[in-house]
């Protein structure tokens, strides 16, 4: 069974990059952090989730601890 604690994390860092671009759509958005894979139905959690760490650190994204 996969770790429930995931879904919090991810979606707690995804509201912070989202709102930090309100401008994007949601698809565009979750696209443009799967860019490693086109078809995202297979992109595991734990490849977006570091996808997402990336794109935090390298745009500097505020995220309050």
């Amino acid at each position: 069974m996969r770790d429930k604690e995931r879904i919090d994390i991810i979606l707690g860092l995804l509201k912070y990059y989202w709102e930090d671009r309100p401008d994007m759509r949601f698809c565009q958005l979750v696209s443009c952090l799967t860019y490693d894979n086109p078809d995202i139905f297979y992109v595991e959690d734990e490849v977006f989730l570091e996808n997402l760490k990336k794109a935090i650190d390298r745009d500097k994204v505020v995220v309050p601890m």
